[in-house]
């Protein structure tokens, strides 16, 4: 049985902005990732803890939120998404991650140019 490396900084965001975006659609919003974002998740997201236990927390409490939505409302789960959208837009992270990252806050506050799109 091998290990799985540690994961980096830049990984466990993209793991929490998956997250959001896992939120985003169980609540009927379409949001793409830019080109060149990684598709695949991490192996083992705990790994985060060991690198940055703020994207750990963000991790965890988006995927509680995507499964509390359909208890609470989606309405009440996005409201409660959107200061980690802030955080994670406030993070140093490289080209795409930084502009989903952007994009996703900005949809969940309203200061997005374009607005999400429904999944019909």
């Amino acid at each position: 049985m091998g290990s799985n490396p540690t994961p980096s900084s830049t990984e466990c965001a993209l793991e929490a902005l998956r997250a959001l975006a896992s939120l985003l659609e169980g609540c009927g919003l379409r949001v793409p990732p830019p080109p060149g974002v990684r598709p695949d998740p991490l192996p083992d997201p705990s790994a985060c803890a060991l690198v940055d236990v703020e994207l750990f927390a963000a991790i965890g409490l988006l995927r509680e939120l995507a499964g509390m939505a359909p208890a609470i409302g989606c309405a009440a789960a996005l409201l409660a998404a959107r200061e980690v959208a802030a955080i994670l837009a406030a993070r140093d992270l490289p080209g795409d991650a930084a502009a989903w990252a952007r994009a996703l806050a900005g949809h969940l506050t309203g200061t997005s140019p374009r607005g999400l799109v429904p999944v019909r």
